[in-house]
C-alpha cells in the first residue's frame, strides 16, 4: 500500500484572513487559459491519460466538462502541480461528470483557488463524479471563497433553493434522474482546504473535507471513502440565517438512500459561524449540522434507511459561535464529534474530540453525535473526549448526546462508547513524565493509543505527543509548564502511518550531557516503540556508548539513522540477532553534539504472486459450441512477510467455473471460497469457461471478495458469431500534427474475420478529417475475407486541416460486413501551431540531395543541403521554390520561417565531340564504319580487313594516303576526320607453261546515289559479283528497292542478286521507294508559358491525362468521383481510366486530382494500363513485400521499365517528376527518339524553354511531346523517324 500521510495535528490552527469577493475576468480561469492540448497531457491508444503539468490537468478538466467520457480509462498524475496561477474550474459537471479512475500517485496538487458566485456554486478538485475511482491524491492549500445571493423561485416567491456544494476531492455525486448505479470510491487521499463563504437570502451550503454531497434519489448510489485524511477550516457567514447547511470533516451530507462508508481516516474540522438575522417565517429547514466525519444524513424511514459505516477513524470537531448574535436560538443546530445529525450509522474503532466556543450553544451537541437515537445506530469501541459538564455529557452513565436542558430529547446511554476523562497534573515542571490510567477498566479489549494531544490552559496549541507503553492502557505525557488536559487517538488496525515522539528531557544536572531525541514513524494499530536503553534520561556524555532498542508486535523497522544538530551522520550498528521483525538493537558512540535518532516502521508486507500468469486467455469458439476450452490452473503463492487469508469472489464470476484444487479451502463460506496461505505456501484452483454462452466477449476478474488488491486475475473468453469481424485498434490517437504538415504519419488498422464464414467488408466512406488507404486486394472499397483471414488499412489525417484551437479533430467511422455487426473506430488528432517548418528536398535521376525528403527544421534555424551528381553526370540546375539558383553544389536556407522546397536536376557530362567518317570499298571492310563520334582529346583506332582473295590497296586519311595499313589510330582528336580504304585482288605467279608471269586485268563495281559513289573492290572478268544493300543511308521515308544499270532507271538488280563480271567496270544506281511507316502520337503538351516542367512533380490528374492520350479507343465505361467536376480539363481522362480499372481513387469516393503522385502510385497505374501480370521478386530494400505496391514495382522492374536510384533504392514514396514519367512510359511503349532526325528538323519540333539538349531526359520528353511517323526494321531496332506532325 502506498505511503500514508502523517497524522494531522488536531491542534493546528490556520491563520487565514477573510477573502474579499472579486469579479473574475474570463481569462482568469484555467479553462480559458489553456486553449489547446499542452505538453503535460498525453493519451495512449487505449485512451488512458498521463498528466505532468498544471496545464495538462486543466486540459483534462476541460475535456471532461465539455463531454469527454473516461469510463474504464485511467488518468494518472505524474508530477506535482501548482494551480495558483488561475482560478480552478472543477473537473466534472452535473451534465458531464467524471466517470473514470484518477490516480494521483501521491503527487501534490497545490494552490487550488475557487471563487463562488450565483453562477458558480461548485467547488473542489472535482465537481460532479459518477462511477468513478479517485485515489492517492494529495491536495495542499486549497482555498474557496465567495458571496452568494439566493435566486427567487417564481412558483413560491421563495428564495431558498440555491445550493453551494464544496468538497476537497469532489463537490458531489452526479444527481441521478432515474434509477441506476452510481458508485464512487475515494481512496488514500489527503486534503487541506480552507473555505470562507458568505450567504444571503436562503442559500444553503453542503461542505465536506473530502466529499460535499452523496446523491441519494435512487438506491443504486454508493460512495466509499477509504484511507483518506482531511483538514478543513470553514468560515461561514449567513445573512438572513442558515438554511439546510451541513458541514463534515469527510462528507457534508450523506443522503439516506446512499450506501456509503468512511474508513481508516483522520479528519480535523474547524468551523466558525457568523450571522445576526434569521429567515422570515417558520421553516424546519432552518438548520446547521456539523460533524467531525459527516455533517448530516437526512432522516429516512426504516424501510429505506441504509447504514453509513464509519470505521477506524480519528476526528476532531471545533465549532466557534463567538460571532453569532441571536442566531442559534432561531435555527436548529446540531454539532457532534463524529456526525451532526442522522440515524442508521455504524461506528466502530473510532476516536472523536469536540470543542465548542462562543456565547451561544447549539440546539444539540455531543461527543459522538449532535442529534440521533441510540436504537438507530450501532457503536463498537468508540472513544470520545471534549464536552464535560453534567447537563451535556454524564460521565457516570456515559451518555451519547444531550438536549440543552429543554427535555425534548432523552439521554441515551451506549454500552460501548467510552469517555477519556481529563487529568490535572500535580507537577507543573516541563519535561517530567507523568503516568495515569486512561480508559474504562472493565473494557477488556482496549485498543492501542497511537497518538495523543495535550491541552495547556484550555488551549490545544502545545502539540505534545503521547507515547504508547503497555498496549494502550497507560500513556506517558511530557506536559507543558502548566496544568494540562490529555486525550489520544486509538485504532486497532495495522495499516496506516501516524507519528509519535519520545520525550525530550530538558532539565540540567551534574556533568554536561547532550540530548538524544528519537522520532519514529510507524504504521498504526500495532505495538511499536523506540527507547534509549543505556541513558534512560535521554542524555549521554560524548564518547558514551548508546543503545537504541526498537520493539514491534507485527511491524518492520526499515531504517534507523543518527544525525547531529550540525548535520553530521553518525554510524549506528545493528547488534541484535533475533531475526524478529521490528525487534532490533542498534549501537552508536555519542558525539559532542545533540543527536536526532529517526526511523520508520512499516507493516509486514502482504504479497500474493499469481502463477503462471495473472491473465487467463481461453481463446475463442464459435456460437453453439459443444466443446468447452480446457480448464487452466492458477497458483496463488504467498511471497509476502505474513500469513494472509483470501476469499475468492467466485460467487460474482458469472461466466466461468472456479474449482478449488490444492490447499485447505473452505468451500462452505457464504461469501466465496476462502483459504489461509502461510508464508511461502501455495493454494491452487482451476478456471474454465461455462458452456452454452451466447455470442459475445467475456472478461471477468478474480480478486479478493473484500476489495483487497493483493492479487487480480483477468479471465478472457470469446464466443464468435458465424459472421463477425474484429478491428484493432478501435481508437487512434495521432501525435500532434503541425499546421501545414503535408506528410502526416498514418496508423495501421487490422481487420480480422473472427467468424466462421467468409465475409465481405466495406471501407468507410465520406470521412471529413481522415483518409483511409488500402492495398490492391481491396476492390471498389470492398474485400472478402475467409475465416481468420486479416487485412490492414492505413488511416491518415487529411492534409490541409486547420488549427484545432479548443478541440481536436475527432471522427468515428465503421467497417461494415455485409452480414453481421459493424465495428466502429474513432480517430483523433490535434493540429497545433507549427514549431518547425518542412523543407521538401527532392532530386531527379542520376544524382542526390542530402538531406532528402520532408526535412523538419525548427523555426528560425538554418538548413544546408548538399547536391551530388552520379559518375558521368553533372548538376544541371537547383531550383528553390520553383526559382533557379543555378547549378550549385550546396544551398542554405537561413532563418527558416515557412515551408520551402528545393529540387536538383542532373545531366550527362557532354564533352566536345568530333566525327570520323570511315568507309571501305568493295571486297573488304573497316571497323567501326560510318560516322563515328569521338570525344575531344580521345584516341580512336580503326581496323581494316580485306575479303578472302583480296588485299588492302590503300588507306586514305583526310584524303591523303597513309599506305596499305591493317589499322590506323587517330590520336588526341581535336577536329573532324575521314578515313577510307580500297582493296585489290591478290596477284598470283604465271603458269609453268608460260615460263613467265601473268596478271589478269581487274574492274570495279561502282555504286551511285546522287553525287555519292562507292567503289566495291576489283573484279576479274567472269567473276561472280553479289549485289550489296547497305551502301548509302536511305533518304527520309525511303527504303532501297534495288539497283539500276542506268541513272534514274528501273531496278535491274535487287539486293543479294548476282551477276558475272564483264570485261569492264559496272556502274549501279540506287533506286529508292517509299517506306511503310508507323506513328506515335504525342502524350504531353507542356504549359501555356512554353515550358514543360521536366523536373516538376506530376499530379494525379496529369498522369491520368498522359495515359488517356495513349488510348487508341477512348470510348467505354466511365466512373465518377466526388472531387472531379464535369467541366475540368482532366475529367474525361480520369473517368475513362477509372471505368477501365486503370485507376481506382480513394475509399471515400475522391480521386484527389491535384495531389502529387508518388513513384509507387505511378508504377501501379502504368502496370494497370499495360494490363500485364505483377511481378513476384523485387530487390529494392525500401519496397517491403507486405506493401500494396510490391507486385507492381516488381513487375515494372522485370519488364525493364524502371531501375531505381544509384544507392539501390526505389523511393516508392518520393514524388515522381514529369521527366521520370516519360522515361517509364517510353520504355513501356517501346518508344525512342531519333536524335539524328531531330537534329536535322529542329525547326519542325515542338520545343520548350526549360528543356535543354543537355537534360538527361531530353530525348524522352521530345519523344513524348512530338507526334511522328517512323520506320523500324524490327521491334529490337531503333526508330527511324520519317515525319513530325
Amino acid at each position: 500500500m502506498k505511503h500514508r500521510v502523517l497524522a494531522i495535528l488536531l491542534s493546528l490552527c490556520l491563520l487565514v484572513g477573510l477573502f474579499p469577493t472579486v469579479a473574475l475576468a474570463a481569462d482568469d480561469t484555467w479553462s480559458d487559459a489553456v486553449t489547446g492540448k499542452p505538453e503535460g497531457y498525453a493519451e495512449d491508444e487505449e485512451g488512458n491519460v498521463t498528466i505532468s503539468s498544471a496545464e495538462g490537468l486543466a486540459w483534462f478538466a476541460k475535456q471532461v466538462n465539455e463531454g469527454s467520457s473516461f469510463a474504464r480509462k485511467r488518468v494518472s498524475l505524474e508530477e506535482d502541480v501548482n494551480l495558483s496561477d488561475y482560478e480552478w474550474v472543477p473537473i466534472g459537471t452535473q451534465e458531464n461528470p467524471f466517470d473514470g479512475t484518477f490516480d494521483g500517485n501521491l503527487k501534490k496538487i497545490s494552490g487550488i483557488k475557487i471563487t463562488l458566485s450565483e453562477t458558480n456554486t461548485t467547488a473542489g478538485l472535482f465537481g460532479r463524479v459518477s462511477n468513478a475511482v479517485i485515489e492517492d491524491v494529495i491536495i495542499r492549500d486549497a482555498a474557496v471563497k465567495g458571496a452568494i445571493v439566493g435566486e427567487e423561485d417564481p412558483k413560491t416567491n421563495d428564495d431558498r433553493f440555491t445550493g453551494v456544494y464544496i468538497g476537497g476531492i469532489a463537490a458531489g455525486l452526479k444527481e441521478m434522474k432515474q434509477k441506476g448505479d452510481n458508485t464512487v470510491e475515494i481512496k488514500n487521499c489527503q486534503v487541506e482546504m480552507d473555505a470562507d463563504i458568505k450567504m444571503k437570502d436562503g442559500v444553503y451550503a453542503v461542505i465536506g473535507g473530502v466529499l460535499g454531497w452523496t446523491e441519494g434519489n435512487w438506491s443504486g448510489s454508493k460512495a466509499d471513502i477509504y484511507g483518506t485524511d482531511a483538514y478543513l477550516e470553514v468560515r461561514c457567514e449567513a445573512d438572513d440565517g442558515f438554511y439546510r447547511t451541513a458541514i463534515g470533516g469527510a462528507v457534508g451530507e450523506a443522503n439516506g438512500k446512499t450506501i456509503s462508508s468512511v474508513e481508516n481516516g483522520i479528519f480535523s474540522l474547524k468551523t466558525s459561524l457568523s450571522g445576526n438575522g434569521f429567515m422570515s417565517g417558520g421553516d424546519a429547514n432552518k438548520a446547521v449540522q456539523i460533524g467531525g466525519v459527516v455533517g448530516r444524513m437526512p432522516g429516512v424511514s426504516s424501510s429505506t434507511g441504509k447504514l453509513i459505516d464509519i470505521k477506524k477513524v480519528s476526528c476532531s470537531t471545533e465549532a466557534d459561535f463567538s460571532d453569532t448574535t441571536d442566531l442559534l436560538d432561531q435555527i436548529s443546530t446540531d454539532v457532534g464529534g463524529v456526525f451532526g445529525r442522522g440515524i442508521y450509522y455504524n461506528v466502530e474503532d473510532c476516536f472523536s474530540q469536540i470543542e465548542l466556543t462562543g456565547n451561544e450553544k447549539p440546539s444539540h451537541y455531543g461527543n459522538l453525535a449532535g442529534y440521533t437515537y441510540n436504537d438507530k445506530i450501532s457503536c463498537n469501541r468508540v472513544y470520545t473526549y471534549g464536552i464535560r459538564h453534567q447537563d451535556v455529557f454524564s460521565h457516570e452513565n456515559e451518555y451519547l448526546s444531550a438536549e440543552n436542558g429543554d427535555g425534548v430529547m432523552p439521554y441515551y446511554p451506549l454500552e460501548d462508547v467510552y469517555y477519556i476523562e481529563p487529568q490535572v497534573l500535580t507537577e507543573n515542571v516541563a519535561g517530567v513524565p507523568f503516568q495515569y490510567k486512561s480508559f474504562h477498566d472493565s473494557h477488556k479489549e482496549t485498543p492501542d493509543i497511537n497518538e495523543g494531544f495535550v491541552y495547556s490552559d484550555g488551549n490545544m496549541g502545545d502539540g505534545i505527543e503521547v507515547i504508547p507503553e503497555d498496549r494502550g492502557k497507560t500513556i506517558r505525557v511530557t506536559p507543558a509548564s502548566d496544568a494540562c488536559d490529555v486525550h489520544g487517538k486509538m485504532t486497532l488496525d495495522s495499516e496506516y502511518v501516524i507519528a509519535f515522539t519520545l520525550p525530550v528531557v530538558v532539565e540540567e544536572s551534574g556533568t554536561e550531557k547532550y540530548i538524544i531525541d528519537t522520532e519514529v514513524k510507524k504504521m498504526s494499530g500495532f505495538y511499536a516503540s523506540a527507547s534509549v536503553e543505556t541513558v534512560p534520561d535521554g542524555k549521554a556524555q560524548a564518547g558514551e556508548k548508546v543503545i537504541i532498542k526498537t520493539e514491534s508486535s507485527v511491524g518492520v523497522l526499515d531504517n534507523l539513522t543518527v544525525v547531529t544538530d550540525y548535520g553530521r551522520k553518525i554510524e549506528a550498528v545493528r547488534t541484535d540477532d533475533t531475526g524478529r521483525f521490528g525487534n532490533q538493537t542498534y549501537e552508536f558512540t555519542m558525539p559532542d553534539d545533540n543527536v536526532m535518532v529517526t526511523g520508520t516502521f512499516r507493516a509486514k508486507k502482504e504479497e500474493i504472486t499469481v502463477l503462471p500468469s495473472d491473465s487467463l486467455d481461453f481463446g475463442a469458439v464459435y456460437k453453439d459450441y459443444t466443446e468447452v476450452p480446457d480448464e487452466q490452473e492458477v497458483i496463488l503463492k504467498n511471497t509476502g512477510e505474513k500469513s494472509i487469508s483470501i476469499t475468492l469472489n467466485d460467487k460474482n464470476i458469472k461466466n466461468f467455473v472456479i474449482k478449488p484444487k490444492k490447499g485447505d479451502w473452505n468451500t462452505n463460506n457464504k461469501y466465496g471460497f476462502k483459504i489461509k496461505i502461510d508464508i511461502g505456501e501455495e493454494a491452487t484452483f482451476t478456471v474454465q469457461p461455462k458452456g452454452g454462452l451466447a455470442v459475445g466477449t467475456y472478461s471477468e476478474t478474480i480478486k479478493d471478495k473484500w476489495g483487497g488488491d493483493s492479487y487480480k486475475i483477468t479471465l478472457n473468453f470469446k464466443v464468435a458469431d458465424d459472421y463477425e469481424i474484429s478491428v484493432s485498434p478501435t481508437k487512434l490517437y495521432f501525435d500532434n500534427m503541425e499546421l501545414g504538415d503535408t506528410s502526416p504519419d498514418g496508423k495501421t488498422v487490422e481487420i480480422t474475420n473472427i467468424g466462421k464464414n467468409s465475409v465481405t467488408v466495406s471501407l468507410p466512406t465520406g470521412l471529413q478529417y481522415f483518409d483511409i488507404s488500402s492495398g490492391d486486394e481491396w476492390q471498389d472499397g470492398k474485400i472478402t475475407l475467409a475465416s481468420q483471414d486479416k487485412t490492414t488499412v492505413t488511416v491518415t489525417p487529411k492534409i490541409g486541416l486547420g488549427l484545432s484551437k479548443d478541440y481536436p479533430y475527432v471522427e468515428w467511422f465503421s467497417f461494415r460486413p455485409e452480414i453481421g455487426e459493424a465495428v466502429e473506430v474513432g480517430a483523433m488528432v490535434y493540429v497545433i501551431e507549427a514549431t518547425h517548418c518542412t523543407i521538401t528536398a527532392t532530386a531527379g535521376m542520376n544524382g542526390s540531395i542530402d538531406p532528402v525528403g520532408a526535412v523538419q527544421v525548427n523555426k528560425g534555424n538554418d538548413q544546408t543541403f548538399t547536391i551530388k551528381p552520379d559518375k558521368g553526370y553533372e548538376i544541371e540546375d537547383v531550383a528553390v521554390n520553383g526559382v533557379s539558383v543555378g547549378a550549385v553544389d550546396s544551398y542554405t536556407f537561413y532563418n527558416v520561417q515557412a515551408p520551402q522546397a528545393i529540387y536538383a536536376s542532373f545531366k550527362p557530362i557532354v564533352p566536345n565531340t568530333f566525327t570520323i567518317t570511315a568507309s571501305a570499298g568493295a571486297n573488304g571492310s573497316i571497323s567501326p564504319s560510318g560516322v563515328v563520334l569521338v570525344n575531344e582529346g580521345d584516341n580512336k583506332t580503326f581496323t581494316i580487313s580485306p575479303d578472302s582473295g583480296y588485299k588492302i590497296e590503300d588507306v586514305l586519311v583526310d584524303g591523303v594516303s597513309v599506305g596499305a595499313k591493317e589499322s590506323y589510330t587517330f590520336e588526341n582528336v581535336t577536329t573532324n576526320h575521314t578515313i577510307s580504304v580500297t582493296f585489290d585482288k591478290k596477284s598470283y605467279g604465271g603458269s609453268p607453261s608460260s615460263g613467265g608471269s601473268h596478271t589478269s586485268k581487274t574492274y570495279y563495281v561502282r555504286y551511285h546515289n546522287d553525287d555519292d559513289t562507292v567503289k566495291d573492290g576489283k573484279f576479274i572478268p567472269g567473276e561472280t559479283v553479289t549485289v550489296k544493300g547497305n551502301v548509302f543511308t536511305a533518304p527520309v521515308g525511303k527504303v532501297l528497292a534495288g539497283w539500276s544499270l542506268e541513272e534514274d532507271g528501273e531496278v535491274d538488280y535487287k539486293v543479294g542478286d548476282t551477276f558475272r563480271m564483264p570485261s569492264s567496270s559496272v556502274d549501279l544506281y540506287a533506286v529508292w521507294e517509299d517506306a511503310e511507316t508507323e506513328s506515335h502520337s504525342a502524350y504531353i503538351s507542356g504549359y501555356p508559358d512554353g515550358t514543360v516542367g521536366p523536373d516538376k512533380t506530376i499530379t494525379r490528374a496529369e498522369a491520368a491525362m498522359m495515359f488517356y492520350n495513349l488510348l487508341a479507343d477512348k470510348n467505354g465505361d466511365t466512373r465518377a468521383f466526388t472531387d472531379v467536376p464535369a467541366n475540368q480539363w482532366y475529367t474525361k481522362a480520369v473517368t475513362a481510366l477509372a471505368g477501365r480499372g486503370i485507376i481506382s481513387g480513394y475509399p471515400d469516393g475522391t480521386f484527389k486530382p491535384n495531389a502529387p503522385i508518388t513513384r509507387a502510385e505511378f508504377v501501379t497505374m502504368a502496370m494497370n494500363f499495360a494490363n500485364t501480370d505483377k511481378g513476384t521478386v523485387c530487390s529494392f530494400p525500401d519496397v517491403p513485400q507486405n506493401m500494396w505496391y510490391y507486385g507492381a514495382i516488381a513487375g515494372a522492374t522485370q519488364n525493364g521499365w524502371i531501375s531505381g536510384y544509384p544507392d539501390g533504392t526505389f523511393g516508392p514514396d518520393r514524388y515522381i517528376t514529369r521527366a521520370e514519367v516519360t522515361s517509364v512510359i517510353n520504355r513501356m511503349e517501346n518508344r525512342a527518339a531519333d536524335m539524328s532526325f531531330m537534329m536535322d528538323h529542329l525547326d519542325e519540333l515542338r520545343t520548350f524553354s526549360d528543356l535543354s539538349f543537355g537534360h538527361w531526359a531530353y530525348g524522352s520528353m521530345m519523344e513524348a511531346a512530338n507526334g511522328h511517323e517512323y520506320t523500324r526494321v524490327d521491334q529490337n531496332s531503333y526508330e527511324a523517324w520519317v515525319k513530325i506532325y
